[in-house]
């Protein structure tokens, strides 16, 4: 079912009808009013802070997965990416990016992605603002295509806690360049989302975009402050199981020795027990010699009671 903001739910259904559904294909080509895609001030504008939280959350997650992959990829962000030749004010400004490699020269102000063997990212993403969301839904996916990114990840927040003001907002949406050069997007909709391009799958958590490597979303790759705690917890988890395993041998050690001072204790019980019973099986023997004794000399008195 689509959902729709709360703006939108506000607005009359003749004039919903006038929004353009967003774009599933956009072609590669400049605009005839370029004017449109100039980086103006409003482009330029620093990130809301919702922005700005999930660009860091999800900079070093997408810089730990290329590593991984062993691809010496530069990823940057809020960076000038020049479309025209004729009119540096016209192009695409990603919110974070990666280029198949890393540049021969400092990236300066501005990319002239326009000039010949200038890479274009292999990966963008664009965190949809309230302010500005128009140029995300209908104009990036040509921006990107034109651009010639492979692939172009666009991530509204707003459409989960029902803040977005674009109609029909999409948490999720990822564009794919085919071999013409379009991009056609390939997913819309709450998440997960497959990128070929980190061979992850990318997964919403609350105002956030995180990675993962399966579709549900457990194993997500960690920021270094989340694998630094992680590593933290599981030092302090060892650390506890060690106490419990010294603590452990050494009660074992108490017990032991406990029973081996029961052990020795029976067994004197025992000695002594034994001593005793030839103590008293001795003094037995020595009364029954002496009584025998006694009966020989009555007997031998009866035999002569004279002597």
């Amino acid at each position: 079912m689509a959902r729709f903001s709360p703006l939108a739910q506000a607005l009359p259904s003749a004039i919903l009808d006038t929004f353009p559904a967003w774009p599933e294909v956009a072609l590669p080509g400049l605009p005839d009013d370029r004017s449109r895609w100039h980086l103006t001030p409003e482009h330029l504008v620093s990130a809301s802070r919702p922005q700005t939280l999930a660009i860091r959350h999800l900079w070093p997650t997408v810089e730990r997965r290329l590593r991984v992959l062993g691809r010496d990829w530069f990823v940057g962000t809020d960076q000038s990416m020049l479309l025209d030749p004729d009119d540096h004010r016209v192009g695409v400004r990603p919110d974070l990016y990666v280029l198949p490699g890393q540049p021969r020269e400092p990236i300066d102000e501005s990319w002239p992605a326009y000039l010949p063997g200038v890479p274009a990212p292999i990966l963008a993403f664009e965190m949809v603002s309230r302010s500005n969301w128009g140029k995300d839904y209908h104009e990036a996916p040509q921006r990107y295509a034109t651009l010639g990114t492979t692939e172009l990840v666009l991530f509204d927040a707003g459409a989960l806690t029902g803040r977005s003001p674009a109609p029909n907002p999409a948490l999720l949406q990822v564009y794919r360049r085919g071999e013409d050069g379009a991009m056609k997007r390939v997913y819309a909709g709450p998440g997960p989302a497959f990128s070929e391009v980190l061979q992850l799958w990318l997964v919403a958590n609350g105002e956030l975009l995180e990675l993962s490597a399966d579709e549900a979303g457990r194993e997500r790759v960690m920021t270094p402050e989340e694998g630094e705690a992680w590593w933290k917890e599981q030092a302090e988890r060892q650390q506890a199981e060690r106490r419990r395993e010294a603590a452990a041998r050494e009660q074992a050690e108490q017990e032991r020795e406990r029973a081996e001072r029961e052990r020795e204790r029976a067994e004197r019980e025992r000695e002594h027990e034994a001593l005793a019973r030839k103590e008293a099986e001795e003094g037995r023997r020595k009364a029954e010699e002496e009584l025998e004794a006694l009966r020989l000399q009555l007997a031998a008195l009866r035999q002569n009671p004279g002597a």
